[in-house]
């Protein structure tokens, strides 16, 4: 699900606390169904205490209907059962078990748009359900833990150290381009040095590549394609790299991609930054020595 598909760990723990479970019940016969006096009277009786749009609360086991309006409206996903969706009580879909609707709830200030559930047949139908509060509330603080955890790697490796001192806005936007990518064990991934970046976070990848010129174990930590962020690095014939997963419980990497580095720091920036870091210590090294 597009909305949720960024939350890893125990994000998506609070993610699934958060949802809501709740019951709609089908409606009981009316008189005409029944034909009979005996339920005559019993909808009589139902009627003097139903709301003025005919539905009747139900204690514990659920409601007749669920109505959204206003600023409480939610994103719902139907656990069993199946819905009609109504809006200004005309039928516009709907949905059955496993279908989700009500996306722009999360994503977007809720509209005027009076929307209105309804169980579909005498089953009735469970729904969980979820408000924008405590969906960006759970978003913001995922992303706070992500970019603080994009941060301590970064600021482990060795040859972007010195650049990090000078400049905590580059920093930021490297930190921007890393993608997150969960590998499991024994799984292929193809990668190009001179393309992209790889750092782990966790498990352990094989590295290797058509000629066997290149064998290499990565663990939490180490890092491949440093030509990819500083172009002028000396050049290796590796070509192109296969990476795959050694590790039972699978693990995370992230990835920067050249292409975009360019884009966002601008052609070679990276490397002028770095060029000029190297001659300044190398300066330095020889003026002590005098």
């Amino acid at each position: 699900m597009f909305v949720f598909s960024e939350l890893q760990g125990s994000s998506l723990n609070k993610l699934v606390e958060a949802f809501e479970p709740v019951a709609i019940q089908h409606p009981p016969p009316t008189d005409t169904q029944t034909n009979t006096t005996a339920d005559a009277n019993a909808d009589a009786d139902a009627d003097a205490d139903a709301t003025s749009d005919g539905a009747i609360k139900i204690s514990n086991d659920g409601e007749y209907q669920i109505q959204e309006e206003g600023d409480k409206q939610h994103f719902y996903i139907v656990h069993d059962g199946q819905v009609q969706i109504l809006v200004d009580g005309v039928k516009v879909a709907e949905a059955k078990k496993g279908d989700c609707f009500g996306e722009q709830a999360l994503l977007h200030q809720p509209t005027r748009i009076n929307t209105t559930l309804k169980a579909a047949d005498a089953r009735g139908a469970s729904l969980l359900r979820l408000d924008q509060q405590s969906f960006r509330g759970i978003l913001q603080s995922h992303a706070t833990q992500t970019m603080e955890a994009k941060r301590a790697i970064l600021q482990k490796l060795d040859f972007l150290k010195p650049l990090f001192k000078q400049d905590d806005q580059l920093l930021n936007r490297l930190i921007s381009l890393m993608v997150r990518r969960d590998f499991v064990n024994e799984e292929e991934i193809e990668t190009d040095e001179e393309k992209s970046f790889i750092v782990v976070d966790k498990g352990i990848l094989k590295l290797s590549n058509a000629s066997g010129s290149l064998k290499l174990t990565l663990e939490s930590g180490d890092y491949f394609g440093e030509r990819a962020l500083l172009g002028t690095l000396p050049k290796k014939a590796t070509g192109k790299v296969t990476m795959k997963g050694a590790s039972s419980e699978g693990g995370i990497l992230y990835s920067m991609d050249r292409g975009e580095v360019e884009l966002v720091l601008g052609q070679d920036r990276l490397q002028q930054l770095y060029d000029l870091n190297t001659l300044v210590r190398t300066l330095t090294a020889m003026m002590l020595d005098l």
